[in-house]
């Protein structure tokens, strides 16, 4: 399996301004990462030009390319303002020769229910798969924010938008955010998988706090092997959202990672 590396595991990183992207590929370069999962923390358009370069220096690839996004809203206007940012994304998808970008479905708010918005919901990814045909590249959804971070409404809105173009950015620890087991959502929801994030959680005052790999509660050794026995062969991009200083956190879960698949 390969190994990529999200950007948003370097959050902290950017949020003190001690990274640029262009550190955060020289570092995947020097762990020897194969790829790197890039957005959000791009300076200007010309950092894109350097930063692809560089890339291409190093033989690294970006499997995969992340925004954020919110469909979850009642006003259409809104929901259509949402798609058309995301739509924009694709652009870099394309720059970087990514095969998938990364998007949430978004949270309910207030007094809001899931029939509420549902319509709206699929109508958007609808509308945002017919741009991503248009570009031949998989919107990766992610199990994310709240009630989506469920299988049951994944599968709900993958099988009402019915396209090869909507697939599922597999996160192994969110399911737990909703108190699934990522076992039996791995079995639920693998024909639809292009992209995987590997993270861990501790449980602590009830609450699910990041961790290096490892170190927590979710079931990374077993969720692995169920990906690699199922004929898996994208990547495996470590998130990392652990309280260690980001470094240290991302090379203890480097390592703990490699095992697991060394022991396949």
């Amino acid at each position: 399996m390969k190994l990529s590396i999200t950007i948003y595991s370097f959050n902290r990183y950017f949020r003190e301004g001690r990274y640029s992207v262009s550190d955060f590929v020289d570092f995947a370069k020097n762990e020897g990462f194969n790829g790197v999962d890039l957005g959000y923390y791009w300076r200007d358009e010309s950092e894109k030009v350097l930063v692809k370069e560089k890339i291409k220096r190093y033989g690294l690839l970006v499997p995969c390319y992340i925004t954020r996004n919110d469909f979850v809203w009642l006003d259409k206007k809104r929901v259509k303002d949402e798609v058309d940012k995301v739509r924009k994304e694709l652009d870099n998808v394309i720059l970087f020769g990514s095969y998938c970008l990364r998007v949430f479905t978004g949270h309910l708010k207030a007094n809001m229910d899931y029939s509420d918005v549902r319509d709206n919901i699929i109508d958007a990814f609808k509308l945002l798969v017919k741009y991503a045909e248009e570009k031949k590249v998989k919107i990766a959804l992610e199990n994310h924010d709240g009630i989506f971070c469920s299988y049951k409404y994944l599968l709900d809105l993958l099988e009402a938008v019915n396209s090869q173009y909507l697939r599922i950015n597999f996160d192994i620890g969110n399911f737990l955010i909703v108190d699934e087991d990522p076992l039996v959502a791995l079995d639920k929801l693998y024909q639809y998988i292009v992209h995987v994030h590997v993270k861990d959680f501790q449980r602590k005052d009830n609450k699910l706090i990041g961790c290096t790999l490892g170190e927590g509660i979710v079931k990374v050794r077993e969720i692995i092997k169920g990906l690699y026995d199922k004929g898996y062969k994208n990547f495996l991009s470590i998130e990392y959202e652990g309280y260690e200083d980001n470094i240290v956190g991302i090379r203890k879960s480097l390592k703990y990672l490699r095992k697991i698949i060394g022991e396949l």
